[in-house]
Parts: C-alpha cells; sequence; structure tokens
C-alpha cells in the first residue's frame, strides 16, 4: 500500500510550531543577513509572511509578499505552458536593489532583496544550503503532523501525554 506522505507539502492543518519558527527565523538570520543581504522572508504561497529579517529599507513588506507570490504563481503556469514543471527561482535585478525569489517547496517562497555588493554565486548557494534546513523543520512538522493523527487522543484508552512517553520524538 502506498503511503499519502509527501515531504514536499504540508498538511493544510499543520501549524509551525514556535521552536520550528525560531529555527527558521535562526537560518534566514544567521545565514543570509550574514552575507549582506538587505531583507529577506519567507512566504506563503497566499503572500502571508511566515518569517522576517530586515534593515528597515523596505516599508511595503506586505504588498511586496503578495506580488511576490503571485508572480510566483504566474510564472508557474507559464512554465507549464512551456512544458516545464516550474521555475525554482526568479531574479530581478534593479539599480539599486535586487530580488531573488526562490520556491522552497510547493508551500513556500524565500524572497531576497539585496545590493550588487552581495555576490549572487555566494547568495544562490547560501539560499541552496538554507532551503534544504528549512525543509527539514518542515518535515519534522508533517511527522508530527501524521503521528498525532495516526495516534488521536484516546486511542486505545490512552492519552497524548502517555503516546509522549511512548514516543517523545514523534511527539
Amino acid at each position: 500500500m502506498k503511503s499519502d506522505y509527501d515531504d514536499n507539502v504540508l498538511p493544510a492543518q499543520c501549524i509551525l510550531s514556535q521552536e520550528q519558527l525560531e529555527n527558521i527565523e535562526a537560518v534566514l538570520k544567521h545565514d543570509l543577513i550574514g552575507i549582506g543581504v538587505r531583507t529577506v522572508l519567507l512566504v506563503d504561497m497566499s503572500g502571508n509572511i511566515v518569517a522576517k529579517h530586515d534593515n528597515g529599507n523596505c516599508s511595503d513588506l506586505n504588498s511586496l509578499t503578495a506580488l511576490a507570490a503571485a508572480n510566483c504563481m504566474s510564472m508557474d503556469v507559464l512554465a507549464n505552458i512551456m512544458g516545464e514543471n516550474g521555475f525554482r527561482l526568479h531574479l530581478l535585478k534593479g539599480r539599486n536593489q535586487n530580488a531573488h525569489f526562490s520556491k522552497i517547496n510547493r508551500r513556500f517562497l524565500l524572497i531576497t532583496l539585496f545590493s550588487e555588493e552581495v555576490s549572487l554565486g555566494l547568495l544562490r548557494l547560501q539560499i541552496g544550503d538554507d532551503a534544504r534546513k528549512m525543509k527539514d523543520i518542515f518535515n519534522k512538522t508533517v511527522k508530527n503532523a501524521f503521528f498525532h493523527l495516526s495516534f488521536p487522543l484516546g486511542f486505545a484508552g490512552g492519552t497524548r501525554a502517555g503516546l509522549k512517553k511512548m514516543h517523545p520524538a514523534g511527539a
């Protein structure tokens, strides 16, 4: 029997824990802000900000994220028309600021705003590493969600606390 488990998708009912959000924010801050990126945002495909770090120079982040998510979805349609599965990244080059959009998975988009001083090659390598780190964090969420769905409260007369004792890593 084939499992419905898919590492690329977070179930709609999954919510990231505070610890997972802090881990994501640490990755963004230390790895991307550390190399000179001005603003880094992790957003869902609806344009909602999940995590961010910035230097305060971008005043309308909500509009930016909504437009970036819409742009990403429209580029996916364009890719399908061209016979591609999608484009993993988008790069916009301006006079003073550049934007790099990278899909982490089907639900999340990483947006980085940076100047000419940041090496694009270094940025792309760092984003690749960070995407893997974030996928690991997301996969923990998916596995925990499936664990809790598989063993609901009251399962076989047990309690969630009892399950946590039996399976501390999955609870």
